[in-house]
């Protein structure tokens, strides 16, 4: 029988991993910004404010701002879509950071989502074998025929998600916690298999270079180990010779089969969003989401940066990202550099109280005795 805080990590866990499966609402990590602010308020955390009373004082303000658009800013209310579009950006950041301090996100609460991931990968693997992309239909997705080519690009499958990026962003932070959690050999192993496995039934570029980047990243802070360097030596020389004898085929697979690089209209995407940052540097949208029309419908910018920018302004951007600096330390930056690396071609962090954002603040924030603890067993 579990213990008592064993099954607040399991229905926790299980809170923070649903909303990511197809046709589920993130209206669920609802429940997840009430217990940030709750953490703000709390006595022990509350003695500590003034570590963070700029940022305190910037998001009650721009709470003010927020609310303050509705009254004039029509279109602002014609935009909502959800109920966490009444929510300003900046207080559930706010809140991420207080629930990456608190008790409600630990190790133990990853390692039943590691699982969670590895089950569907392992169903993801199962539709890439049936040439199908999905077993459940997404509401916003049309049919979609498998296209078993040589282009990768055509037979990604979605596992239990909405898409192939959702499962492709699933996958690579699993990655990551095959290194950040304390595993068995075996357990790792089966999960840097599975996450590698994930990203190619995905392929998803972006997925791809962040999990290199955080191997990258690993090696550089396990230079003093000649065993491991001697096996990245190994493994670099026979990736380098497969890649120079396919180099071709890789650039084409890459490439989705056209002649130039393809980035999906980022450039065209990105240009519209500076237009708008540039004629709104201060507030940007007034802490409200925004998307802009491309090609018949409403995106994001693809780049979590800038969408944060130009919904927050300068301001705010500024001091979010002073706040991520100030907590990069040589134990965390092996698995924040990569999450921020993947958010510079996706719109990956800065969405607000969301699945990436919580792990991002706790890889941040945490307190991570990796050498001093051992993660008990469900």
């Amino acid at each position: 029988m579990l213990k008592e805080n064993n099954k607040i990590n399991f229905i926790l866990s299980i809170l923070l991993f649903i909303p990511t499966l197809v046709n589920i609402s993130n209206v669920y990590y609802f429940i997840f910004l009430c217990l940030g602010i709750l953490e703000l308020f709390k006595k022990s955390t509350f003695l500590k404010i003034n570590r963070n009373v700029i940022l305190i004082i910037v998001v009650s303000i721009s709470i003010l701002i927020f609310y303050s658009g509705f009254f004039f800013n029509q279109e602002l209310i014609d935009n909502v879509q959800s109920i966490t579009d009444f929510l300003p950006l900046s207080l559930s950041i706010l809140a991420c950071i207080f629930l990456a301090r608190s008790k409600y996100i630990n190790d133990q609460v990853l390692l039943l989502i590691s699982y969670y991931i590895l089950i569907e990968i392992i169903v993801g693997i199962t539709e890439y074998m049936l040439n199908i992309h999905y077993f459940i239909r997404p509401a916003n997705d049309s049919d979609r025929i498998f296209i078993d080519n040589d282009l990768i690009y055509y037979s990604r499958v979605y596992g239990l998600s909405s898409n192939s990026s959702a499962l492709a962003l699933k996958s690579f932070i699993l990655l990551l916690l095959s290194q950040w959690l304390n595993l068995s050999k075996k357990k790792r192993a089966i999960f840097i298999l599975a996450a590698s496995i994930g990203i190619f039934i995905t392929f998803n570029r972006t997925a791809l270079a962040a999990g290199l980047f955080f191997v990258f990243l690993l090696l550089l802070k396990n230079l003093k180990n000649r065993k491991i360097i001697g096996i990245a030596i190994i493994t670099i020389a026979v990736v380098l010779f497969y890649l120079f004898e396919n180099l071709e085929l890789i650039i084409t697979q890459l490439n989705r089969g056209k002649d130039s690089l393809d980035i999906s209209g980022r450039d065209v995407i990105l240009s519209e969003y500076w237009d708008f940052i540039l004629a709104n540097p201060v507030f940007g949208n007034s802490f409200h989401s925004l998307r802009l029309p491309y090609q018949g419908y409403l995106s994001h910018s693809h780049n979590s940066f800038i969408q944060l920018l130009s919904e927050t302004g300068i301001l705010f951007f500024l001091l979010v990202q002073f706040y991520i600096l100030k907590n990069l330390t040589k134990n965390n930056f092996v698995y924040v550099l990569p999450i921020m690396l993947y958010s510079v071609a996706q719109h990956g962090i800065f969405w607000g109280i969301s699945f990436l954002d919580i792990i991002f603040f706790y890889f941040l924030i945490s307190k991570h005795q990796f050498y001093d603890k051992r993660i008990q067993e469900i």
